[in-house]
């Protein structure tokens, strides 16, 4: 969107520029009538031609340049506003058929949505998790041993 609008207004100023102002071809007219190349009476008629060559140019230039622009975007082979629009149509149908989809199910089966979470093995992993702990209160059940041994020599003497 934001590179049409500079495109928009890239165009906009090149037509600015060729365009001829009301002001300008009065100049040019009236140094052609000091000048001698245009007759007084023809003057205002002068002005008028000179304005509307000045727009059929500017019309041409902006034609040119929105048909090459139209020519870049078609090579990048980008989406267009249409396209898109058709895609997002598409994507709300299918969100509401899914939802239709998810209700239905939920109504015709509730048992079955409450036995899914059941399925999951969460609750064993944490468990899993919790082994290591016990290996390290393991380690020091060879400590305990040892001291069992010391008491039991004494025993023995």
């Amino acid at each position: 969107m934001a590179q049409t609008d500079f495109l928009q207004k890239y165009v906009d100023g090149l037509v600015e520029f060729t365009q001829l102002t009301q002001r300008r071809a009065e100049a040019i007219v009236r140094d052609g009538v000091k000048a001698g190349q245009v007759r007084q009476e023809q003057a205002q008629d002068k002005v008028q031609e000179l304005l509307e060559e000045s727009r059929k140019r500017s019309e041409k230039l902006a034609k040119r340049i929105r048909s090459e622009v139209r020519e870049q975007v078609k090579s990048l082979n980008l989406a267009t506003k249409n396209e898109l629009g058709r895609l997002e149509r598409q994507i709300e149908k299918l969100t509401k058929d899914l939802e239709r989809q998810v209700d239905k199910l939920t109504k015709d089966g509730g048992g079955a949505a409450e036995k899914a979470p059941a399925k999951k093995s969460t609750a064993k992993k944490s468990a899993a998790k919790k082994a290591p702990a016990k290996k390290t209160a393991a380690k020091k059940a060879p400590a305990k041993k040892t001291t069992a041994k010391k008491a039991s020599a004494a025993k023995k003497a």
